[in-house]
């Protein structure tokens, strides 16, 4: 039974998409696709889940990955069967503002990063890592619902590389959506509070992501 795990953080959840965000947008198009063939003897077949958790850091991501995606995997042979994209990393780049320091440090973050993909490939070879986004710094910095941290796109573009290269040396592949969204004209226009993508953010993610992962490979691996 193929399956594909979106595990991440709030904007993996669908903050603030009132169409359930990027990754429940993609499960949708998933579960129609898989419905129109379920009948057939040979056919596309994919059962999406959206792990995503408000305020996850990569290490929450490590701390809940095997019961969550265990749970869902009991009794499966899941290298063959599963495809996992990890959507985390903007919470350990949040600045500490008394402490003026970064949830994580560079070095911490890149070694959570490694322990999460070798916790992934117990599960499967096939991960994806989605890249950050930059946020509307006039109102993540300080934060409105915390004001002793600040959201800067200075350290989310650092971990953002640090991501990048790490996925390069593990031979995972990855999605960049920063320097793209850093150059729009109209970037505010697409969050609810800064951070949070809104309806026309989360829309144009999962047009992003989905070009990239929908391609004849994965209709390939989830045609039984």
């Amino acid at each position: 039974m193929a399956k594909l795990f979106f595990i991440g953080d709030s904007i993996t959840a669908g903050a603030w998409d009132n169409a359930g965000g990027w990754a429940t947008q993609l499960c949708g198009q998933l579960l129609d696709r898989t419905r129109t063939s379920v009948n057939k003897k040979q056919g596309f077949y994919c059962m999406p889940y959206n792990l995503g958790v408000s305020g996850d850091t990569v290490a929450d991501v490590i701390r809940r990955f095997d019961q969550e995606v265990g749970a869902r995997t009991y009794g499966d042979t899941p290298q063959d069967t599963s495809q996992i994209i990890f959507a985390v990393g903007v919470n350990d780049s949040v600045c500490l503002l008394e402490q003026n320091c970064n949830h994580a440090t560079d070095a911490t973050f890149e070694e959570d990063l490694k322990a999460l993909i070798m916790k992934g490939r117990k599960v499967t070879n096939n991960i994806t890592f989605n890249g950050l986004l930059p946020v509307d710094e006039a109102r993540t910095s300080p934060c409105p619902w915390n004001p002793l941290l600040a959201y800067r796109n200075e350290s989310i573009e650092r971990f953002n590389g640090i991501i990048r290269d790490v996925c390069m040396r593990e031979g995972v592949s990855f999605i960049n959506h920063f320097e793209e969204w850093a150059t729009m004209t109209d970037l505010k226009d697409h969050f609810t509070d800064g951070l949070h993508p809104n309806a026309q953010g989360h829309e144009k993610l999962a047009k992003k992501i989905g070009e990239t992962l929908f391609n004849d490979a994965f209709t390939d691996f989830h045609t039984k």
